[in-house]
């Protein structure tokens, strides 16, 4: 009884973290819910003790290495202030992926998951005036047609 259990897990886990695949629909789901916690300004170990678990756990569901059932979709949808459906929309693809060396690479699966992104949003709905927020947008528009140019500038 004892042997079927391991090997069982063993077929499950598919040998070491690195050859490991990883679902990009968990990964996609994961970083949405970094995002919205960073957004909220909550420590992995605040939601986890919110929804009764270790930050571990937070850490793999945010990297995509375990994946969300429907009630722990729901337990942190109450915890991070969202509908459940929040996490699944604008999933893009189905395949599976190589699960990425570094930590950092998952970030690039959604921008949102970015630290600066939601700190420059977290930001920028603290400004109150609409006008203040329209200037603030063509400035970083600006910003970015600015790179672009000198990226470009310096590829040449």
């Amino acid at each position: 009884m004892e042997k079927a259990r391991i090997s069982a897990s063993k077929h499950r886990t598919g040998g070491g973290a690195m050859s490991r695949k990883l679902h990009p629909l968990n990964v996609q789901v994961g970083a949405k819910v970094r995002a919205r916690r960073i957004l909220l300004g909550m420590s992995q170990r605040q939601l986890a003790d919110g929804i009764g678990l270790t930050f571990q756990q937070v850490q793999k569901y945010e990297n995509g290495t375990n994946r969300i059932d429907a009630a722990r979709l729901a337990a942190l949808s109450q915890a991070l202030n969202v509908p459940p459906q929040w996490f699944l929309a604008d999933l893009q693809s189905t395949d599976e992926v190589q699960a990425p060396d570094l930590p950092g690479e998952l970030d690039e699966v959604d921008s949102l998951a970015r630290r600066e992104t939601l700190t420059l949003i977290r930001a920028f709905n603290r400004i109150k005036d609409p006008e203040k927020r329209d200037r603030l947008i063509e400035l970083v528009q600006a910003l970015g047609d600015h790179e672009d140019i000198d990226g470009a500038a310096d590829a040449a």
